[in-house]
């Protein structure tokens, strides 16, 4: 996956990469978004707190920013990729499938540039240093709980923190 240049070196940007690509991880993440949490939102709650940091004091900020986004952008691309899966009869199916590949970079920067939003919140630094994962996956059950759903967390948290591949 390839940001765009403003994302190259962030630090998020490498945090999700990195982890989207371990084992489990796309699949768990898949199931985030089913149950209707944004994976975006999720990856950054969980580069927040392996930094140290506390995600929830800026969740209404971050969910507002990424409803907004993901209603005007994401969500949007994501449609016209969609229905690009089978073209209309009138469509190039070549050119169809080369249109769906461009859009669905297209979807990638936006969730990329989501991330960098994110990563601007001004987030608190906790004390101490907790459990990664338990401090992760009360995150996200409290996104969880606060968007009005039940999500799989745990294999979404199991995936991102595991160390099947290294760094």
């Amino acid at each position: 996956m390839r940001p765009p240049k403003a994302l190259a070196d962030s630090p998020l940007w490498q945090f999700s990469v990195t982890r989207y690509a371990r084992d489990g991880a796309k699949p768990a993440a898949l199931a985030l978004q089913e149950a209707g949490l944004d994976v975006p939102l999720a990856l950054w709650m969980c580069w927040a707190v392996s930094e140290g940091r506390d995600p929830l004091s800026h969740l209404e900020t971050a969910r507002d920013l990424a409803a907004r986004w993901n209603r005007d952008v994401v969500h949007r691309l994501r449609a016209a990729r969609d229905v690009l899966k089978h073209p209309p009869g009138f469509a190039d199916p070549q050119q169809a499938g080369a249109l769906r590949r461009q859009i669905l970079d297209a979807e990638l920067d936006a969730e990329a540039m989501l991330l960098g939003a994110l990563e601007s919140l001004p987030l608190a630094r906790t004390g101490g240093t907790p459990d990664v994962r338990s401090a992760a996956r009360s995150v996200l059950e409290a996104y969880a709980g606060n968007a009005g759903v039940t999500a799989p967390v745990r294999p979404f948290i199991e995936a991102i923190f595991s160390d099947a591949k290294k760094e």
